[in-house]
């Protein structure tokens, strides 16, 4: 639909193809003000990345920024396919050359995420990355983030991928001053569940 959208969106279906390198998602590849009643049906493909070119693949946004913004009534059933492209990294101090593949934060909703507010969110694409491994988060939901609050959440797609996965979240990037349990303070988790073909909500919590 577009590139970057800087206000609220609400009612939108988003069908076909969408293709790109960076910030790729199937509505925007960045937002950073509140969605409601959104779908996507569009498959989502990206593409060569390397340590310099780092992506943000999701099935709704590429990224999603916003503290204590509003993300509700959403849901996305187009798969997300990424391919990841090798690159060469050196061990300065012992001369050692290895090559590997660093790719993308990957999510059935978005790549990555702040403190959001996440409501009725579900995702039963399929997400698929290749080659990923050293640097990669992948999740049904969030490939690398840390909600807010998260109520009434469900993956059913498969993900294929190395690296950090999760049937929920890929990367779980802790905010100073909270812990991870079913309700602490600032962070309230409700009614989550992942039945896609990958084991857990969390690939790492950090």
């Amino acid at each position: 639909i577009e590139g970057i959208i800087i206000g609220i969106v609400s009612g939108i279906v988003s069908e076909g193809l969408v293709k790109g390198k960076q910030y790729v998602g199937g509505i925007t590849g960045y937002q950073n003000q509140p969605m409601t009643n959104i779908t996507n049906k569009a498959k989502v493909l990206a593409h060569n990345y390397n340590t310099n070119d780092r992506g943000y693949i999701g099935g709704i946004a590429g990224y999603i920024s916003g503290t204590n913004k509003t993300f509700k009534q959403i849901k996305n059933s187009g798969d997300v396919v990424v391919t990841c492209e090798p690159f060469q990294w050196h061990n300065y101090s012992g001369g050692i050359s290895i090559t590997t593949w660093a790719c993308a934060n990957v999510g059935g909703l978005t790549g990555a995420g702040g403190l959001t507010i996440l409501e009725d969110i579900e995702n039963t694409g399929n997400i698929t990355v290749s080659e990923g491994d050293r640097g990669t988060q992948i999740g049904g939901i969030i490939g690398s983030g840390y909600p807010k609050s998260m109520k009434n959440i469900r993956n059913s797609g498969n993900i294929t991928g190395a690296g950090d996965t999760g049937g929920i979240i890929g990367l779980a990037t802790y905010s100073v001053n909270t812990t991870y349990s079913n309700k602490v303070d600032v962070v309230e988790y409700e009614n989550i569940r992942n039945s896609g073909n990958v084991g857990g909500k969390s690939g790492t919590r950090s």
